[in-house]
């Protein structure tokens, strides 16, 4: 017994080790982007320039923030932002949860027909310009409506929040109902309440995708006062390239050795920067719903 305790001790040290070394690589790799941008917004612009970067910062010089924090469109890309996701992420958790409650109750008549028309909208869609001619006739167009309505409603979304009610205990169901609550009450102080862990797990998704949003944007959007943060980061990117392009392509008229090539590596921070600038809501948001984000998946995979 004692040997095969050793053996089976052996055993899980070796297994432990090849996790963490494994588990250490990976978080290597998913960081060193994130360390890499850090570095090249806070280094010496002329460190930047000669390409003298890799891994930690070279100098220190907050110049690069002080000019993407002092301009106004950011600020209004980020309240534009804010304001799709969080109208957005509440239009989506209202719509969805109420869609897929009365998918959930086994007495619905027609429920498994009308799961099957939402689920054929995971694999079939209308294309890109007949949803164009369909916004654009409804009046969306330039407007907040544009950025949270078309994909508040998803059939993935729905089964998800379906097969998590489904879940609920009927005898809790049974009981509200003898004690006169009608099916808006269940779902408002029974189902909703019951559910925060799945309810979290989708706002999350719903929060970093509308974050991330940048197609739709694009296509419906032509006023620059609405446009969304991602929009106005490719904007800067390709204004700051462009304009990196010329000091580059001028750089003896300008000089040899000095202002140029500073001027360079300024816009590569400016743009390492901002991103980082766009990334930060998400970074400190996600550990605060991390246990609720885990806790929805596992309900989501076993109860599917």
């Amino acid at each position: 017994m004692d040997i095969i305790n050793a053996r089976k001790s052996l055993g899980s040290k070796i297994f432990d080790f090849i996790n963490i070394t494994v588990m250490t690589i990976f978080s290597v790799i998913m960081l060193y982007p994130l360390v890499y941008v850090l570095s090249i917004s806070i280094s010496n612009s002329e460190a930047v320039t000669l390409g003298k970067v890799f891994l930690w910062p070279v100098g220190f010089d907050l110049t690069a923030y002080k000019i993407a924090l002092v301009n106004p469109d950011i600020w209004n890309a980020y309240k534009n932002t804010l304001i799709y996701v969080v109208l957005g992420t509440t239009i989506t958790i209202m719509l969805n949860t109420m869609a897929a409650y009365p998918l959930s109750v086994k007495q619905f008549y027609g429920r498994k027909y009308i799961t099957v028309y939402f689920t054929v909208t995971m694999f079939f869609s209308g294309g890109l310009i007949p949803t164009y001619l369909l916004i654009s006739r409804l009046g969306m167009i330039d407007t907040i409506w544009v950025m949270v309505i078309p994909t508040s409603v998803t059939a993935w979304n729905i089964i998800v929040f379906r097969t998590n009610f489904q879940g609920i205990p009927e005898s809790l169901i049974e009981a509200a109902k003898m004690e006169g609550a009608n099916s808006f009450r269940i779902y408002l102080q029974i189902v909703i309440p019951l559910s925060k862990p799945i309810i979290a797990t989708i706002s999350l998704f719903t929060v970093v995708g509308i974050w991330n949003n940048f197609f739709q944007a694009l296509i419906y959007l032509n006023d620059n006062r609405m446009i969304p943060l991602q929009n106005y980061l490719r904007t800067l990117i390709i204004s700051a390239n462009f304009e990196s392009q010329s000091i580059e392509e001028n750089l003896e008229a300008i000089t040899l050795m000095g202002s140029g090539k500073s001027i360079v590596g300024l816009m590569e921070s400016i743009k390492m920067a901002a991103i980082l600038v766009s990334l930060g809501p998400i970074l400190l948001v996600y550990p605060f719903v991390q246990k609720y984000f885990v806790k929805g998946v596992l309900v989501g995979a076993i109860k599917g």
